[in-house]
């Protein structure tokens, strides 16, 4: 893994630009290893290089709390991720980025194809940036033909989305208007959300994921999109493709 510390131009070994997950990674918990997981599976798949994108705070710097990773700690488990570059300026180098500074900077010199968030994340001077931001800015200062948003609706599930279903519609069609064209896939999987607010993955279908409008907006916006499954249960890896398949017939 090549470790760069500032955001400046990468010197790929190909031509097939990268996928970057942002974020500031400081435990490299579930959560975080889906975005960088994501980055890293869309990569193989399309020719590119995985990338990650943080940054390094002074040991002094309380912004985010305590160090849950040392950095060597940090950098031996992104890169057991499978990432290939591992971008991390100072935050003081980057704090005064405007949101639309920052995502240029990361499309530019990265030469990203592909851009990997958290729902709650946010970038740029003051953390103005949002992910309705995002897909501003890729509008007006990237290709959008290549700059494509990896839509994971199961990582943006709460409790309340599995007991109303009227709920959830609304939820997931306000994303897609959000993300629009910039829709480059659809992570499909399902759940059962707990007591606790945990989620347990289960077979396509059987938990309380309901996928009628996100259907209904690639029937409508985007009947090219792929449809992705990753988690595979390997029991009824069968039953889920047929899933994935009556799917893609009523798209």
């Amino acid at each position: 893994m090549q470790i760069v510390s500032s955001l400046s131009p990468l010197a790929l070994e190909h031509e097939g630009g990268t996928a970057v997950a942002m974020g500031y990674f400081d435990g490299i918990h579930i959560g975080h290893r889906a975005v960088i997981e994501g980055a890293v599976e869309w990569a193989k798949a399309h020719g590119a290089a995985p990338a990650v994108f943080t940054f390094r705070l002074p040991v002094e710097n309380k912004m985010k709390g305590k160090r849950l990773l040392s950095t060597e700690d940090k950098h031996a488990l992104i890169h057991s991720l499978g990432v290939e570059y591992y971008l991390t300026p100072d935050f003081e180098a980057i704090k005064a980025l405007s949101p639309e500074e920052f995502v240029r900077g990361i499309v530019e010199n990265c030469h990203a194809r592909a851009l990997f968030c958290g729902e709650n994340f946010t970038f740029g001077a003051k953390a103005a940036g949002t992910p309705e931001l995002l897909r501003t800015v890729l509008d007006t200062a990237a290709d959008t033909q290549h700059c494509k948003v990896i839509f994971d609706p199961v990582n943006l599930f709460c409790a309340k989305d599995g007991q109303d279903k009227a709920y959830q519609t609304a939820h997931w069609s306000r994303w897609l208007e959000v993300i629009g064209s910039q829709l480059g896939a659809v992570h499909v999987k399902d759940c059962r959300i707990e007591a606790d607010g945990s989620k347990t993955l289960l077979p396509l279908g059987a938990g309380d994921m309901d996928y009628s409008a996100i259907r209904a907006f690639l029937a409508t916006h985007a009947p090219a999109a792929p449809l992705l499954r990753d988690e595979v249960i390997l029991p009824v890896d069968t039953a889920d493709v047929r899933y994935l398949r009556r799917m893609t017939d009523t798209v």
